[in-house]
């Protein structure tokens, strides 16, 4: 036992001695192990050193902000070494007859915050749809040491006060502001404050920003080709396509002062009343391509005569066409209560629009049609305009009145694919269960069964035909109204010359495959949300 003291007092001693760049390092090194916190109990010279690493990164919950106690939101003296903080859960509202909200938070927060003097990265989220303040907005993006805010859910739809339609932003590096899932906010109302918000950070952070994710519901577009992005890389615009063109300009236009950019996703969906619209028109042809470092490209509803395709660089690696959300998404439901259209392209129109892409590097390829005369054609055109494909993912949906899937055809088509290794396949099987929540759970049952015996049937074809690179070959697996899944089948060599496919999502999940599709609503959105059952 005394041999074991001192062994252990010689440890010590030798930690000790460590210069606090060493010590750090070693810090550094135990944490992710969970070791550090054990280590920093030992004694307080290597407890000095621990605590930056220990206490760099705090999650609170958002209803503390009205704690009368600061240190029940996060103790005082651990606030100088916090970078990063995130906030979870909904922020509570006020009580009645108190003062206003923006006064109950505004001390607490500016308080906590301007002893966090490090404080570079804030998250927040899970806060549900009663909203974020806009108080936390100006407050924290105000200060001088931040860099990076990535917030998830609403801002409240409170009216704006005088003093907060200017508020000062910190020169940001990305700012990233998405709402809950759509169908969550009725109607996706244009909200003042966001629109507050979006407009003060382009105005203001504009010089410094490389990553921007937005709804396009409260896009200042007026601003967007005034201002010079000079580091912008990556950019991102959710929402209703034509609340954007209220400015009465094409996007190549709205966005074509972003030369640097590296991602461009255009998540944006139709109202009833709108038609899908190129993102660069013919009559302006003679533009210069305004975004030549493109690596990434998503545009939804693509427009056959977009000019866009013809003028993509050859860097570009990954290209989607497809609905915002997926069109199998796009029920009677959904479009009644958002007032949505989803006009998917034709496989004619995807054709003509890969005969016109000039960037032939591309690897990962998603694309979302529905089947007409042109079906086999645009799958023999994917393997001659794209042969160093890796990952390709295809949303085919049958045309009215068909009830055959040409998958031996498919296969062959796609069998010049040397390099491909995940392949993702929504063929709109006939085969395919009901999704409904109140579908008899016995026909259901039944209905897998056989849905599942296609897809092995399925899977065996593609892994005999296509090229011995393939991995994996998924098939969408719509387990409910709003869970779409993909079912991975993993090939490998059967030992007979052969190659077999085998359902197995472990298998999956060890070579890091993704297995979710988009969400869909469920039956809390559908139905509890709106008071009533069906």
């Amino acid at each position: 036992m005394d041999r074991q003291q001192d062994r252990d007092k010689n440890v010590h001693n030798g930690l000790v001695r460590l210069n606090s760049d060493v010590l750090f390092i070693i810090a550094e090194i135990l944490r992710p192990e969970r070791g550090l916190r054990p280590l920093s109990l030992t004694c307080w010279d290597i407890r000095r050193v621990s605590i930056p690493v220990l206490f760099r990164r705090a999650v609170v919950q958002s209803e503390r902000l009205v704690r009368s106690d600061l240190d029940a939101f996060i103790p005082a003296t651990l606030r100088p070494f916090i970078q990063s903080l995130t906030f979870v859960g909904a922020f509570p509202k006020p009580p009645r007859h108190s003062r206003p909200w923006t006064q109950v938070l505004r001390f607490p927060l500016k308080d906590a915050l301007s002893e966090m003097t490090i404080l570079r990265h804030v998250t927040i989220t899970e806060t549900m749809e009663a909203g974020i303040p806009l108080v936390v907005f100006m407050l924290t993006l105000g200060l001088p040491s931040l860099t990076d805010i990535s917030v998830t859910g609403p801002i409240e739809r409170g009216e704006v006060m005088p003093e907060e339609i200017q508020f000062p932003v910190s020169p940001l590096l990305s700012f990233r502001y998405q709402n809950l899932a759509p169908w969550r906010i009725p109607g996706r109302q244009y909200s003042p404050a966001a629109a507050l918000v979006l407009r003060n950070v382009v105005d203001q952070a504009r010089g410094t920003l490389k990553a921007f994710v937005a709804p396009a519901e409260s896009i200042p577009v007026d601003l967007l080709p005034k201002q010079f992005w000079p580091c912008l890389e990556e950019l991102s615009l959710v929402g209703e396509r034509d609340t954007i063109e209220r400015a009465n300009a094409p996007l190549v236009y709205l966005l074509g002062t972003m030369s640097r950019l590296r991602t461009l996703h255009l998540s944006l969906t139709l109202t009833h009343k709108a038609k899908p619209q190129p993102v660069w028109p013919s009559q302006d042809d003679g533009r210069k391509m305004p975004w030549p470092r493109l690596e990434e490209l998503m545009v939804t509803y693509p427009h056959p005569s977009d000019t866009l395709y013809r003028h993509l660089p050859p860097c570009l690696t990954r290209l989607s066409l497809r609905c915002w959300p997926r069109h199998y998404v796009h029920d009677t439901w959904l479009c009644n209560r958002m007032g949505w259209t989803s006009p998917i392209a034709s496989s004619s129109d995807i054709l003509a629009i890969l005969r016109e892409c000039t960037a032939t590097g591309v690897t990962d390829l998603d694309v979302e049609f529905w089947a007409d005369t042109d079906d086999l054609d645009l799958f023999h055109e994917i393997p001659c305009r794209f042969s160093h494909i890796t990952h390709l993912t295809i949303h085919r949906y049958r045309a009215l009145n068909t009830r055959n899937v040409p998958v031996n055809g498919i296969a062959a088509a796609l069998a010049p694919l040397l390099h491909l290794r995940i392949l993702r396949l929504h063929l709109d099987f006939i085969e395919s269960p009901n999704t409904s929540t109140f579908a008899d759970r016995e026909e259901r049952d039944h209905q897998i069964d056989v849905f599942f015996a296609r897809l092995d049937s399925a899977a065996e074809v593609f892994a005999q035909v296509l090229s011995p690179s393939l991995l994996f070959v998924c098939f969408l697996n719509r387990q409910s109204e709003s869970k779409n899944m993909w079912a991975p089948y993993h090939v490998r060599d059967a030992g007979d010359g052969t190659r077999r496919a085998t359902f197995d999502v472990s298998a999956a999940a060890a070579h890091g495959v993704w297995i979710q599709d988009t969400l869909g609503p469920s039956y809390m959105d559908r139905y509890l949300t709106r008071g009533t059952r069906p």
